[in-house]
Order: C-alpha cells, then structure tokens, then sequence
C-alpha cells in the first residue's frame, strides 16, 4: 500500500514536473513573441513620429494662368499744336516732360504655344510741368499738369524660357482720362513763396482715348511666385482735349513697370 503511494506520489511529481515546465516554456515563448511585436510597434511609432520630407512644388504641375501686379514710374511727355487764333497756349510750348506714378493689376491667359494674352486694369498718371525763373529777380513760377487716367490693357504677349523667362508684348488700352490735377507754385519779387492748393480740371477733355503699348522684359519664377521688371513705350493715339478746345495734345512716354507674378 505504501509502494503504490509512493509511486502514486513519484508519478504526480513528474506530471506536476512536466506541466511547470510546459507553462514555463510558454510563458517564455510568449514574452519573445510580446518582445518582437512590442519592437515592431516601437519601430512603425518611431517612423510615424518622423517627419516626411517635404514634396518641392513643381512648376509642371501648375496651370498656365499667371497673376500678376505691378508699379509703374512713367516719364511722359506730349506732342502739342496751338491752334488758337491769338496764341493763347503759347507757354505750353514750354512744357517739359516728367514723372508720375501708376499701378497694374491683370492676368495672362494661355493662348498656344509660348502666345498668351493679357488683360488688366491699370491706374496711373501722365506729368508735364513748366519753370520759370525771372533772371532780373528772385520771382520764379511752376506748373504742372497731371492726367490721371484708368485703363485696361489688352496685350499679345510672346514667353521664351520657364524659370528665366523673356518676353515681349504689344496691345492696345482703352482709358478714360478722369481729371487733370493743376499745381501751381510761384515765388514773388520779395521772395515771399506761395503754392495753390491742387486743382482738379474735368472740363473740355476728351473723356475717352486709346492708348499703344509695347516693350520687352524678363521674370524669374520661384515655383509659384515671381518677379518681373520690363520697360513699355505708351503714345496715345487720339487727342487728348475734345474739340472745343483749339489745342492738339497727344501724350506719349516711357514706363518702368516692376512687381510680382502669381502662377496657380
């Protein structure tokens, strides 16, 4: 009785003996396996955490419609006839070309190939003066006539080149001349200053005129934003007071536009 016992026991212990090594095994397998896909996760959280390389803006894969703004300084002048019987305008002869300011806002839309056409509208000034100084004293007298007009161009414009790029445009722009802004400065003989107050003339203009342009330039592209600069040569080609006033007066100039392109 005691032999079966004893051998009852030895059995258990060996059954108890192999079942602790089983369950240690597993748990063993089981903090490997916990082990492997704890340092797999560690390892995608990792990659996730890292920041991914920033995708450069390719000029290809924008449209062709540009935007653009500009600023303009145009150094205007003007072809001028006194037709009145007794010389009334004759000091206008005197004039002399100067600077005013302006501004461009438009579009270039894709027409084919390197041609695409331009549309805008644009504000600007046209600036001649008069000086006099009195050689026998300290009297001296100026004047200036400002024409500040709107527009809207209309241009052909011809592209070579992506990145540096260099064009060249002609076009037409309709413009309303909206007044002429009249400065008047004089110093008297007791050298004593006085300058008016700016006057605003709206009467005998020829409210609608048409305007030529043309002129060559270049840009550079920095993917979506640009810079551009280009000289434009403007002649008016229509008189610039209507027919009641016995006076021919076409204004012409040159203009340096610069600004900033937008290409979407």
């Amino acid at each position: 009785m005691i032999t079966k016992y004893k051998a009852s026991m030895s059995a258990f212990h060996r059954l108890s003996l192999i079942f602790f090594l089983f369950l240690f095994a597993s748990s063993l397998q089981a903090q490997i396996i916990s082990g492997e896909m704890n340092s797999e996760e560690e390892k995608k959280e990792k990659k996730k955490k890292e920041k991914k390389p920033k995708q450069e803006v390719k000029r290809d894969s924008l449209s062709g419609t540009t935007y653009y703004l500009t600023g303009m300084v145009n150094y205007g002048y003007r072809s001028f006839v006194d037709n009145s019987v007794y010389g009334s305008y004759a000091d206008w002869n005197d004039q002399k070309a100067d600077y005013s300011g302006g501004g461009t806002i438009g579009v270039f839309l894709p027409l084919t190939g390197s041609f695409s056409l331009d549309l805008g509208f644009t504000y600007f000034g046209h600036k001649e003066k008069y000086n006099f100084d009195d050689p026998d004293s300290d009297s001296t007298y100026y004047f200036s006539n400002t024409y500040m007009q709107i527009g809207m161009p209309v241009k052909l414009r011809y592209t070579y080149g992506d990145k540096f790029q260099l064009f060249a445009f002609v076009g037409l722009t309709p413009v309303n001349i909206l007044n002429v802004r009249f400065n008047e400065l004089f110093t008297r003989m007791d050298g004593t200053v006085v300058e008016r107050e700016t006057e605003l003339v709206k009467e005998k203009l020829s409210i609608f005129n048409l305007m030529g342009t043309a002129g060559v330039g270049l840009s550079y592209n920095f993917d979506w934003i640009g810079i551009t600069l280009y000289p434009e040569y403007r002649h008016h080609l229509l008189n610039t007071y209507d027919p009641q006033k016995p006076l021919t007066h076409r204004m012409y100039g040159l203009a340096i536009n610069a600004g900033i392109t937008l290409r979407f």
